[in-house]
């Protein structure tokens, strides 16, 4: 086998030359230039140091109670007369509208609809001299509605002025029957001075013909079971009205807030006591009206006693029900001294924090140490530990651990 030949002798040598005294070169650059000596200490991973100032502020330690909102009692207001389609003729109330007595609540066939207080017998329509407990019923709500009757148990001139007036002040002719009507003539009593006689037999007594006059429609009236009530759903005009879908429906209880505390929690709670209620992004005030007996757990509640919130805040009311809140009880601390909680340290003496030294060592004093200070812990709450006395001042930079 013959070699190569190598064309260019002298540049292949000149290479080879530099090649090797680059090595060289870096060997001894390694060789002149050495890392700092650092000492074991120095080479372990520095820790950072994480402060906080301390504050004069209000440490909330309330206890957080998660409850819903529960739907107040509701009542249908409506009335489906006889002999003719029932179908709103006039709408006159609107969603939060406050319905009380004497209230036109909308018209259904032409004819009015009013709200009187409860209880309420009427079941038959009026007319002069009627009689009977029905009668009383409608002259007590008539009179709470503030008309000038008395409670007399018979149909008499003072009760159909007042009902013609609830007519006529709300646009609504007075209300009269359309045609003569024919009764039974009640039965003579027999004269208990006479003697009894032997039995005759009965006369046919003839009937009496009312001549038209005034009329009180019971349709036109409905009981309403609270002093006021809020109006939640109200049909449209020319709907029908069933016993399905009533003409007006109210809400004659407010909403509440339900929540339950354990045992402990429910202690330091009262009846009567101020809470802020946090529904969404809305916080409302709100007041304790009732603390139930302790109960076992059920429908995944713990066991403890069920608290009821109301609020006379309007916003209240329209939360929906089941919708989730927070409760917490108002806040009673005064502003003290505050640390975070997790600047808090323990030890065999006690509780203290490391204040830093950089705040209070002397200028100029080389590598100081933190400054232990012992504190005394009065309460905490959402992430800062309120702390007695006047040890810290405020500013002061303390060491989170």
């Amino acid at each position: 086998m013959r070699l190569r030949r190598v064309e260019h002798p002298l540049r292949a040598v000149v290479a080879t030359l530099v090649l090797l005294g680059s090595i060289t070169a870096s060997f001894l650059t390694g060789l002149l230039v050495q890392a700092p000596d650092h000492g074991p200490g120095e080479q372990a991973q520095q820790s950072i140091q994480v402060t906080a100032p301390v504050e004069r502020r209000v440490v909330d330690s309330r206890t957080a109670f998660a409850g819903s909102v529960v739907a107040g009692s509701e009542q249908a207001l409506s009335t489906i007369p006889s002999g003719v389609p029932a179908v709103v003729t006039r709408r006159t109330v609107d969603l939060g509208d406050v319905v009380r007595p004497g209230s036109l609540v909308g018209a259904v066939s032409g004819r009015p609809v009013f709200a009187v207080p409860g209880p309420l017998a009427l079941y038959r329509d009026l007319r002069t001299e009627d009689e009977g407990d029905d009668v009383s019923s409608l002259q007590r709500a008539l009179r709470e509605t503030g008309a000038d009757i008395e409670v007399t148990g018979w149909v008499d001139w003072r009760t159909t002025a007042a009902v013609t007036e609830l007519f006529v002040d709300n646009g609504f002719p007075a209300p009269t029957a359309s045609a003569p009507e024919t009764v039974e003539p009640s039965p003579a009593d027999p004269d208990p001075s006479e003697p009894a006689s032997s039995p005759t037999p009965e006369v046919q007594q003839p009937r009496v013909v009312r001549p038209p006059g005034p009329l009180i429609p019971s349709a036109s009236f409905v009981a309403l079971a609270a002093a006021e009530a809020t109006v939640t759903g109200a049909l449209p005009l020319g709907a029908t009205v069933t016993s399905e879908a009533p003409l007006v429906t109210v809400r004659t209880s407010p909403n509440t807030v339900s929540f339950r505390a354990d045992a402990v929690s429910a202690a330091t709670l009262t009846d009567g006591q101020e809470v802020s209620v946090q529904a969404d992004t809305r916080q409302l005030p709100g007041t304790i009206t009732a603390i139930g007996e302790f109960v076992e757990a059920s429908d995944g509640k713990a066991p403890g006693r069920d608290v009821t919130v109301v609020s006379a805040d309007p916003a209240f009311a329209g939360l929906s029900p089941g919708l989730s809140v927070t409760v917490l009880p108002e806040a009673v601390h005064e502003e003290s001294l505050a640390v975070p909680t997790v600047a808090l340290r323990q030890d065999a003496e006690g509780t203290f924090v490391l204040v830093t030294a950089d705040a209070e060592a002397d200028a100029g004093a080389e590598q100081p140490e933190p400054r232990r200070v012992p504190v005394t812990v009065d309460y905490s709450g959402n992430g800062w530990t309120a702390i007695a006395g006047d040890v810290l001042a405020p500013g002061s930079e303390v060491i989170l651990q």
